[in-house]
Formats: C-alpha cells, sequence, structure tokens
C-alpha cells in the first residue's frame, strides 16, 4: 500500500473485475465494485498518507468480507468476496473503453434506480481510463451487461413516514416551492447541490437520499472530464429529475435521521481513522467509501470557496 502502483493492482483491477461480474448476481450487486473503485480515487486525487491508504484498504477488506445485502447464493446468505473472480487470461483490448459509454447512452437521460447507472459506468470508465491494462474484453462485456439493465428502470423509490410500504416518487403530490428550472450547464448542477444538499433535507428518505444526488453529480462530472461531453450533458435532465424528486420527498422525525451525527474530523486527515470506524447497516460500508470519493471530488468543481467549506460542512454528516 506504499504505491501508486500497489493501490491500482489491488483496487481498480479488483473493482473492475466486480463491475464486470455483478450482473451475474442482479444490477444492483455493482455496488461493492464501485466502492472499491471509488476508494481508490479518494486516495489518490487527495494525496493521503500511506496509513491512511492503510486504513482505506482495511475498510475496502472488511465490506468485501462481509455478508452482502445486494444478493444470497442458493437463498443462503453470502459474502460480498464472491463477486470477485480471478483476473481473466487474455489481453487487453483499450479500444473497447468507449463502448461503456454507449452502453450508457439508451438509460442516462432519465433517473435509473437513484442514479446507479451512471455512478457505475463513470467509475467503471474512470477506472479504465486510468488503467487500460485492465479492459480485459469479459471485463467490459459484463459491465456493458450490467448497465443495459438498468434500461427502462424507474428512478428508485420513496419511504414516506408511517408507511412501511414502499411508494413511488413520481406519485407524490409536488410541493409548490419546488420549481428549479432544468440546467443549462454543470455549473447550474453544482449550484443546485450546493443549494440543496443541507443538513436540513437529510431526513428524507429515498431515490438514494443525498449521497447519491451528489454521487450521481459527480459522475456526470467525471463523465465530462473524461471527454464525454455530449454524454454528460444529456445526463443533466436525470440529475435535475433525481433531485427535485429527492426534494419533494416528505421529511422524517430527527429523531429517524440516519445523518445526524457529524464527523468530527476530517477524512482525509488521520484524526479521522484513529477511530474503529463502525459499520453501518444497508451497505453502509459501500455507500461510505462512494461518498468519501464523491464529496471531495465534488466539492473540487466548488469556485467559490464559502459554498465549497458550506458543502463539506454538511457532506461531513454523510461520512
Amino acid at each position: 500500500m506504499n504505491s501508486k502502483t500497489n493501490i491500482i493492482d489491488e483496487l481498480l483491477l479488483k473493482g473492475l473485475i466486480g463491475l464486470g461480474g455483478a450482473i451475474d448476481k442482479n444490477r444492483m450487486s455493482g455496488h461493492p465494485a464501485a466502492a472499491i473503485i471509488a476508494a481508490y480515487f479518494f486516495c489518490l486525487e487527495n494525496a493521503l498518507s500511506a496509513e491512511i491508504q492503510a486504513k482505506v484498504y482495511s475498510l475496502v477488506q472488511r465490506m468485501v468480507n462481509s455478508e452482502s445485502i445486494w444478493f444470497s447464493r442458493d437463498g443462503e446468505p453470502s459474502t460480498n468476496a464472491t463477486l470477485f473472480a480471478d483476473k481473466p487470461d487474455q489481453s487487453p483490448n483499450a479500444d473497447l473503453i468507449s463502448s461503456v459509454a454507449d452502453a450508457l447512452e439508451p438509460s442516462i437521460s432519465e433517473c435509473r434506480d437513484s442514479g446507479h447507472n451512471t455512478i457505475f459506468a463513470a467509475l467503471a470508465l474512470k477506472a479504465l481510463h486510468t488503467a487500460p491494462q485492465y479492459a480485459f474484453p469479459t471485463i467490459i462485456e459484463g459491465i456493458i451487461n450490467l448497465l443495459k439493465a438498468f434500461e427502462g428502470r424507474g428512478p428508485g423509490w420513496a419511504h414516506i413516514p408511517g408507511n412501511e410500504k414502499l411508494a413511488d416518487p413520481r406519485e407524490l403530490l409536488v410541493a409548490q416551492d419546488i420549481d428549479d428550472p432544468p440546467y443549462t450547464s454543470p455549473v447550474d448542477m453544482i449550484e443546485a447541490v450546493c443549494r440543496y444538499v443541507v443538513a436540513d433535507n437529510f431526513t428524507k428518505k429515498g431515490v438514494g437520499g443525498p449521497i447519491h444526488v451528489i454521487n450521481h453529480a459527480v459522475a456526470l462530472l467525471d463523465l465530462q472530464a473524461l471527454g464525454y461531453s455530449a454524454l454528460a450533458s444529456k445526463g443533466m435532465a436525470a440529475h435535475h429529475q433525481h433531485i427535485k424528486l429527492w426534494l419533494n420527498l416528505p421529511k422524517f422525525p430527527q429523531s429517524e435521521n440516519n445523518y445526524l451525527v457529524q464527523a468530527k474530523h476530517d477524512p482525509r486527515t488521520y484524526d479521522y481513522w484513529r477511530e474503529e470506524i463502525t459499520m453501518k447497516d444497508g451497505g453502509g460500508d459501500e455507500h461510505r467509501l462512494k461518498i468519501l470519493y464523491g464529496a471531495h471530488r465534488f466539492a473540487e468543481s466548488i469556485t467559490d470557496k464559502g459554498k465549497r467549506r458550506s458543502f463539506l460542512e454538511s457532506a461531513a454528516h454523510l461520512f
């Protein structure tokens, strides 16, 4: 864990293998693999020390060895480790990388399963462009099939206070005070996230909550940075739909707020990792790893220092 090469070997390849095989379980089984790729970029882009990288790596290992909430094997509990096969015994083909973007195109213009189609695709593309030596045909074929599984899916589900049954967020009465116009540029999306992803809204449960609103935006920013500008522009409508559906959800009492406690320390410092990182239910380690990457990647896109600071203060509730 002391060099970038080790991080790529341990995390990028493992994450790509997991994404390539996820559809053998179901489309949402891409979560652990996407979290591993996010962990790599969190370490790399924040120039984390070797000591912190080791802590991140330990969190990844705990997630991999934990019982999966995304699938079971023959009706019995199974660990996430079963998602990760051996390295393919074939030659890589970097010319195939763009086919992942092509596979995302049919589903990107609407919010699908809280943005997971775009989140998974962007992380896969970022990993493949970073390490084209891992562009193995079987991995890319698996990722393409994973993305195809999101076509025609709805935006996700809404949780209603006092009702255990999930609801379609598109069928809820729209609040009168939600009237933001469609985005005309990534700047509009960044402004919307800064404006609405604040702790006061974290009691709204559904369509992936604030973590996925942020990570959906980051996925679009990453696609743009990777050169897929037309695809990212097409996806802006989906994020606009996503954030409006989330804002329209009813609030739960603060006593049921999963994000009530704010992290005491910056995750880019060792103080954050000095104490035991508590495992959360519901894919908590997967989502923690993705938001650690996503929040700090998003913060870099905020040019106003005051807004960046405020955003990170809000995001600290999600760490």
